[in-house]
Order: structure tokens, then sequence, then C-alpha cells
């Protein structure tokens, strides 16, 4: 994680969904619990689970009955004081927090049967994205599960950004006037090598594949189900 996004996200105690009501949180998390139990063999209860970058634990205390353990890893102090609160409302009591992040967490948790990044993929460069898959390797068991969920697609958010997919549809100058714009603001953060945007990192498929294969790992797209420009990766050793 970059000293950039430990900047960003010091202090904060929401973790800045699109939508923010208990609604919603436990829709997003539905959703990838649909994912991990149609592609595990082991009925009932998974297991262990990493919630890589858990936040305020908004999605975390909703995975907590279909696990045995659950870790919730964020390395903000303010995000993990806010989660210790949200999990002692809900009256979670297999819910363990840990200081850490996406590429350091191994080394203070045993063993895993699940491990979940959500919409951390964006604040990680290709190079990090590598250390984490070998960090969750290292205590992934052979059958487990490794979900790096919200990944920005580059093509879908730059259609998003200048507002290809509203209703009514936007004229077509105007849609090119804005893409040109959005070209010119992705040079001018490149020149001052931040993130080409807010929202940080964007990642291809084709890449995430090539890092998956190099560490021979199997991997399928899934795309989100209410985010236009976002998919999840699904990753496993091969069977």
């Amino acid at each position: 994680m970059s000293s950039y996004w430990e900047r960003y996200w010091e202090g904060k105690t929401d973790g800045e969904h699109r939508y923010r009501t208990e609604d919603w949180f436990e829709k997003y998390a539905r959703e990838l619990l649909f994912h991990i139990t149609s592609r595990r063999e082991k009925q009932g209860r998974q297991g262990v689970l990493i919630d890589i970058g858990c936040g305020a634990a908004e999605l975390t205390v909703y995975y907590e009955p279909f696990f045995d353990k659950i870790y919730g890893v964020d390395f903000s102090s303010s995000m993990l004081q806010a989660a210790q609160g949200r999990v002692d409302e809900f009256g979670s009591r297999s819910i363990q927090l840990v200081h850490g992040d996406a590429i350091d967490f191994a080394g203070k948790i045993s063993t895993a049967d699940v491990i979940i990044s959500t919409e951390v993929a964006q604040y990680l460069s290709e190079e990090q994205i590598c250390r984490h898959l070998n960090e969750s390797l290292k205590i992934l068991n052979p059958k487990g599960l490794i979900i790096i969920s919200g990944i920005i697609d580059p093509k879908k958010y730059s259609l998003w950004k200048i507002g290809y997919f509203r209703e009514p549809k936007t004229p077509l100058l105007k849609l090119v006037s804005r893409l040109l714009f959005s070209q010119l603001t992705i040079t001018r953060r490149k020149m001052l090598q931040r993130p080409t945007s807010n929202m940080g990192y964007s990642h291809q498929q084709e890449t995430i594949t090539a890092i998956c294969e190099s560490k021979h790992l199997e991997v399928e797209f899934v795309n989100t189900l209410y985010f236009e420009y976002r998919y999840n990766a699904l990753i496993s050793r091969p069977t």
C-alpha cells in the first residue's frame, strides 16, 4: 500500500461505499457469499475467512454466519477502531481484527479457506497484486479460494466516467469532449506519478490472467452486480 493511500485513509472511519445502508452492505456481502458457496465443495460453514481491507467491517459482519472464524485485516487504525465498534454492536464473536494490509498478513494468521479483498485492488499496483497472491498462498488451504473483488476495468470505467451508461443517453459530441478531457487528466496524473484517477489503479482482465498464470493459478472473471465498471476475480489452485 503506497503512502499516498495511507495518507488518504488516515483518520477515516467510513469505507466510502457507493451505497451506505445496511440493506446494501448485506447485498454486497451476499453477492460474494454466492460465489464462495457455489464454487467450494464444502457444505455448511466455510471454515476460515480473511477479509483484507475490511475497513469498518461494513460487510464483514454479514459473513459471520457462514464461517467458523473470520479475520478482518486493515492498515488503518481508525478503521479498525470503527470495525471493533461494529463487531461489538452486532455481537459477533468469531471475528478477530488484525492490523495489516494486502501484502502483510500471513505472519499473523496461520490458515485460511477463503481470502477476500473488496475494492482493494484499486490501491495496488500490478507488482503489489503479485505480492498479495504470494502472501495469500502462504496460508491458503489446498482447496481454498481467493476473491479479488471490485477490480476496476479501465475501459468500462472511462465510459462510466463520461456518462456512457447513464439514462437518457448523453449526446455523442458531449461524450467525446468528456473523454478527451479525461484522457488529458490521466496523462497529467501519470506525469506527476500519481494513480490515474481518484479511484486508484485499474487493471485489465488480461493482466490479472497473466499474473495468475505466472503462479500456476486458475482464474475466473465475473462482472459485479451493482457496478458498471467493476469485476471480480475468483482465483484457486488447479483441481
